[in-house]
C-alpha cells in the first residue's frame, strides 16, 4: 500500500532525530519535504517482498563492491558479507564511521575504495 502522511507525521513525532537526519539528506532549498516524497515514491520497494536466493546470484561474473557502512540501519554486516560472497568477484568494504548514506558520511574513504575497486577491476 501506500505510505500515509500520519506515519510521516508520526516519525518526526516519534523519531525526531532520525526525521531530521532524512531530511538533512535529502531535502533541497526549494523543496525541504522532499525527504517525504521520496519515501512515499520508495516505499513500495521497500514493502514488497523480492526475494533473490543468494546462489542466484552466481550467475553475475562481473567484479562487484558491495559497500556498508558501519552504522547502516538498513543492513546487517553478515547480510552484506553473504552477498559479496556469493558473486564469484564479489567484494565488501566497510566504511568506518558511516551510516546508510556511506557516500555522504564518509566521502574521502568512499572515493577512495570505489576508485581502487574501478583500476584493479579494469586492470584484469
Amino acid at each position: 500500500g501506500e505510505l500515509p502522511d500520519a506515519a510521516l507525521d508520526a516519525l518526526t513525532t516519534n523519531a525526531p532525530d532520525f526525521a531530521a537526519r532524512l531530511q538533512s539528506l535529502h531535502a533541497t532549498p526549494d523543496n525541504p519535504d522532499r525527504w517525504r516524497s521520496l519515501h512515499k515514491l520508495a516505499w513500495p520497494v521497500w514493502t514488497t517482498a523480492r526475494v533473490t536466493p543468494l546462489d542466484a546470484y552466481g550467475a553475475i561474473k562481473v567484479p562487484v563492491l558491495v559497500i556498508l557502512g558501519q552504522y547502516d540501519e538498513f543492513f546487517q554486516p553478515e547480510d552484506a558479507l553473504a552477498l559479496a560472497r556469493a558473486m564469484p568477484k564479489g567484494e565488501i568494504a566497510v566504511i568506518p564511521g558511516a551510516h546508510h548514506p556511506a557516500f555522504r558520511d564518509a566521502a574521502p574513504i568512499f572515493n577512495a575504495i570505489t576508485l581502487d575497486f574501478l583500476k584493479r577491476s579494469l586492470s584484469k
